[in-house]
């Protein structure tokens, strides 16, 4: 049987708060929550600096908390990017509409004082 592992009370709590922040994001990748990875994203730098002690220790408890950061990390990387591709697709089909409006507009000052207070 292999001697239990030793951290100082620390690096424990470290370990635990890195965990903890990685459940959370995975909530918020499930629940599509960008604002609340923003948030996180603030919070899992200093976690994972203050985690870095125990984590090269390679222990089994720091090598889970590490694994458990990385599919968090990786799970809202792609809900980013997803969501990115969908902000990047509606500002083209606005850039489009904007382009035929433009094209058909009749001229004239007035007009284009309209389409200005539109925008």
């Amino acid at each position: 049987m292999a001697a239990p592992e030793r951290f100082a009370p620390e690096d424990r709590r470290a370990l635990a708060r890195l965990r903890q922040l990685a459940a959370e994001e995975m909530a918020a990748v499930r629940a599509g929550d960008v604002e609340a990875l923003c948030h996180l994203s603030a919070l899992l730098t200093d976690a994972t600096a203050r985690a870095e002690r125990a984590m090269r220790s390679g222990s089994a408890e720091a090598r889970e908390a590490a694994r458990d950061a990385r599919e968090a990390h990786a799970a809202a990387e792609a809900l980013l990017h997803s969501r990115m591709a969908a902000v990047r697709e509606r500002l083209r089909d606005l850039a489009a509409t904007r382009r035929a409006t433009t094209a058909y507009a009749p001229a004239g000052p007035a007009h284009s004082a309209l389409l200005n207070d539109q925008r």
